[in-house]
């Protein structure tokens, strides 16, 4: 998505939802837009955002790639350029709002990265009457070896033990690492894996149910729709608790490219009931910007449904 239509959809959703805040977003947006790479330096450069069951949120991602083959030196200027540009934005957010969303983590991490030639994300998610969350991505892009001394260092800046963690990630591939910026200046640690090609769906009831605390009841509708898409990608997202422990996992699912929602609906066909009125109203909003749908996940027992 572009400015515009992320523009349209932030107005379509605050007034669906009565979803209203101090912050003005569509600034955050001009601020994000600013700080991407243009030019002979940027590959990807578009806005992500998504829609989960049973939840009522603006979720937004900013996603700009460095073009490929694009000199260290020069990748080095252009992060430095996107840390300051998102480091505005959270100081910008603390100011307008009071709350204290920790600018020192953002400082630390920048500083653990800076041997790496990893991308930066930036996003948010907004629910009525709750603090915002800002969240920040480093696209790790299967750079296993850079992975496992940041995770090291990261755990130890959020008071986790990656000693503890690391036996879940044996003989891993990352994709990325991301961490969730709370109010009161807590952080959680995301992981998001990624598995080799040529990837097998008959493996994943057995790794998604090691971690959930109850039978989902619609893993084998998802995997159905899934195994019927083309997919460029598919892995997991592992959310790690304050104990250094893996405390919930989502299956996310990539799309070869963005696909309009309207072809995808015969291939959701049928779904559970209690999911019909909530997709007929994510295809009508995601319609209504023109955007195509990037991913679909499964968490908890709900669908996501991701679109740029």
């Amino acid at each position: 998505m572009q400015g515009a239509q992320v523009q349209n959809l932030i107005l379509s959703l605050t007034k669906k939802w009565d979803i209203y805040s101090s912050l003005d977003l569509n600034k955050i947006t001009k601020m994000l837009w600013s700080s991407s790479l243009g030019g002979s330096s940027g590959g990807l450069n578009t806005f992500e955002s998504s829609l989960v069951s049973s939840e009522r949120a603006i979720r937004l991602l900013h996603l700009n790639f460095y073009k490929p083959g694009l000199p260290y030196n020069k990748i080095r200027v252009l992060r430095k350029k996107r840390i300051e540009s998102i480091a505005s934005i959270i100081s910008y957010v603390n100011k307008e709002s009071g709350f204290r969303f920790n600018l020192n983590i953002l400082k630390d991490l920048t500083s653990s990265m800076d041997d790496t030639s990893w991308p930066v994300q930036f996003g948010y998610t907004l629910k009525k009457n709750k603090p915002p969350v800002m969240k920040i991505y480093l696209s790790v892009i299967s750079d296993n070896a850079q992975c496992g001394y940041l995770m090291e260092r990261l755990c130890a800046l959020l008071g986790l033990s990656w000693l503890k963690l690391k036996n879940n990630f044996l003989d891993t591939q990352f994709d990325a690492i991301g961490i969730d910026f709370l109010h009161n200046g807590c952080c959680r640690l995301k992981i998001y894996t990624i598995l080799r090609p040529a990837f097998n769906l008959s493996d994943i009831p057995r790794a998604y149910r090691k971690y959930q605390n109850s039978k989902d009841i619609y893993l084998g509708h998802y995997l159905a729709v899934i195994g019927k898409i083309p997919l460029r990608h598919i892995g997991f997202l592992y959310r790690i608790d304050k104990t250094s422990r893996i405390e919930s996992v989502k299956i996310w699912a990539r799309l070869k490219k963005p696909t309009p929602f309207k072809s995808l609906q015969p291939i959701m066909k049928p779904v559970p009931a209690r999911l019909n009125s909530w997709l007929i109203s994510t295809g009508a909003i995601i319609e209504g910007i023109s955007a195509g749908v990037s991913y679909l996940t499964l968490e908890n027992k709900e669908i996501g449904v991701y679109f740029r």
